[in-house]
Parts: C-alpha cells; structure tokens; sequence
C-alpha cells in the first residue's frame, strides 16, 4: 500500500509539473511568433490560462500513460495498481479533462495555425519545421482535441458525452498491458503502441472531413466510433484477463 501512493503523490506532481511547463512553454512560443510578426504584446494571465484549459487535457492523458510506466518499472502486482490507477483514471477523465472541454472557449489557436503566421523570412532557417512524423501526431492530437471539445459544447450533448466515454474506456484499459510480459521493455512498447493506435485511430473517427470521404451512412458515422472503440477495449481487457490467469496459476 505504501507503494501504491508513493507512485499516486509522484504521478499528482509530474502531472502539474507537466501542465505548468507546456502552458508556459506554449505561452512562450505564441509571444515568440507574435514578436516575429512585428506585434508584441503585455503579459496577460487570462492568456496563460487559456494555456492552461487547453493543455490539461493533454498533460493528464499522458500521466495516465506514465503511471503505467511507473508500474512497469517498480514491477507492481495489480493489486498495487488497483487504487492508484483508479484515483488517477477518475481524476483525469471525470474531473480534469471534461471539466478543461467543458471550459475551453477556443479562443487559442493550435500549434500549427501560429506555424502558418510566421513569417517566411523568419521561418527560412527550418526553426519551426517539426520532422513528418512529429508533425502528424501532433496534427491528430489537435484534431482530436477540437473534436472532444465540440462533444462538450455542441447541441448533441449527450451523444458526445457518449464519445468521449468511448474514447475514455478504450484508454482506460492500457492498464492492462503493464504485467502482460515478464519483459518490462516489452510491456512499455505495449503500452506505447496501444496508447499511439487508440489516439490516431479516434482521431480519425471522431474527424467528421475524414469520415465523410469514406462515404459512410450518417448513422454509421455516428456510431462506429463508439463500435470501434468497444472493440478496443475489449480486445485490451483480453490481455488482462490473460495476465491475470498466468499470475494465478505462477501463485500455485
């Protein structure tokens, strides 16, 4: 139990640790892209908090991740895991990121609208070129946290609660992989690749341009993400069960 919140207390810091750095950071480079336009402007907290509302989600989806790396790397049985992973996964998608969706007015622009403000002149040396990759996982984050904040504030209310439900669960489940191979290493790309195809695949899904080339009905548009999801998740939770039986049986 005492390692159970010495790893809760570690992941709530590096959690407001992270949402501080990249708010401020963010901050930073919108002033820096704002200076090269030749406009300067005073410092504003009502900026910086907009900073805020739009990276918390982020920063508290990625804790979730880095709690399952804290217990890969400390090897904890699931029943260490159980109350920690369950403080954090309720903190981070029934308080955190509904209430930051709920809040985010849009008036901050995305990582790539301030990328297409700069000036060539300033952007010739290739500073703000991001490598292919980066640059398209960031571009689906941003998607799919537009796309979370139109659940949250559109008319269909409770649909894209709905949604966002069906993304959470599907993440919820990465829980599963941290005792799947004795490998610690394996069971940290596990939990890597399932983090990376859950994002980019509902990044995808919840993209209303993407799926409506696909030349879906608008009810199957609607619904296969949270199909799809479902999936996921259960497909996720197999592994579990399936760690779970192997732990048993190794306790004869």
């Amino acid at each position: 139990m005492k390692k159970a919140f010495e790893i809760l207390a570690v992941t709530l810091l590096e959690l407001v640790i992270y949402i501080l750095l990249l708010s401020g950071f963010y901050y930073l480079f919108c002033t820096l892209v704002l200076s090269s336009m030749g406009t300067s402007i005073p410092f504003s907290l009502s900026y910086l908090w907009s900073c805020v509302i739009r990276f918390t989600p982020a920063c508290a989806i990625f804790s979730v991740m880095l709690l399952i790396f804290s217990f890969i790397k400390r090897n904890c049985s699931f029943k260490e895991m159980i109350l920690p992973y369950c403080i954090i996964t309720i903190l981070v998608w029934v308080v955190l990121v509904p209430a930051c969706l709920w809040y985010d007015s849009g008036t901050l622009p995305g990582f790539f609208w301030w990328i297409s403000r700069i000036p060539e002149e300033v952007n010739s040396t290739g500073l703000f070129t991001l490598p292919g990759w980066i640059a398209f996982l960031l571009k689906r984050f941003e998607i799919l946290h537009d796309q979370l904040v139109y659940f949250f504030q559109g008319s269909q209310l409770m649909f894209g609660i709905m949604q966002y439900a069906s993304f959470f669960v599907s993440l919820a489940a990465l829980g599963c992989f941290a005792r799947f191979s004795s490998w610690r290493l394996w069971n940290a790309f596990f939990v890597i690749f399932a983090f990376g195809f859950s994002v980019v695949m509902n990044s995808f899904l919840f993209d209303f341009s993407f799926m409506s080339t696909l030349g879906l009905t608008e009810f199957m548009s609607k619904w296969l993400p949270l199909f799809v999801n479902a999936g996921i998740f259960l497909i996720y939770t197999l592994f579990g069960v399936i760690t779970l039986i192997s732990d048993a049986r190794k306790d004869r």
